[in-house]
């Protein structure tokens, strides 16, 4: 990962703790080994941890409201009301990191990957080293455009690039 991508608390770290992994070690060693799984998708702290809702994201979901219809704008609507009584109270944000894993699973391309392999060190936290052919691949970094995109399930470069074009520099 390129050092200015890796945030100050994990600096110099091999590995941390997680707390998936952690909550059951030998499912997660289980699920890292097993041949039954093609690709294992991760998203790593160092990347999820920087994803935050602030309001620039807000200003997104508030298009993307809009736009929606039925269902998925009653739901986006939910998120927005949330977040507004939310951002008066702490207005730089929220960690927004799971959600990040999430878009994952509707666009890999909202993040870059690597391939590795994982291991548990003696201390309990988790690593990760380059691996060619481990079928393992973790994020090292992320598209905000795509994650937007992903997460609120709309071409938002269409229906607000303004919007979005002040969400990535923002997060730049």
């Amino acid at each position: 990962m390129e050092a200015d991508r890796v945030l100050p608390k994990f600096a110099g770290l091999r590995a941390c703790p997680t707390w998936n992994f952690n909550g059951n070690v030998p499912a997660a060693m289980a699920a890292l080994g097993s041949t039954r799984i093609g690709r294992r998708v991760l998203a790593s702290k160092n990347v999820c941890h920087r994803v935050v809702y602030d309001a620039a994201l807000h200003r997104l979901v508030r298009q993307a409201a809009l736009a929606a219809t039925g269902a998925h704008a009653l739901g986006l609507g939910m998120v927005y009301n949330s977040m507004e009584a939310y951002l008066r109270r702490k207005p730089q944000g929220k960690k927004f990191h799971d959600p990040l894993a999430l878009a994952l699973c509707f666009d890999e391309a909202a993040c870059s990957l690597a391939e590795v392999e994982l291991w548990r060190a003696p201390c309990g936290g988790w690593g990760s080293s380059q691996c060619r052919g481990s079928g393992t691949f973790i994020s090292v970094d992320y598209d905000p455009a795509r994650f937007a995109e992903a997460i609120l399930g709309l071409p938002l470069a269409k229906l607000a690039p303004a919007e979005l074009a002040e969400y990535c520099a923002a997060v730049a």
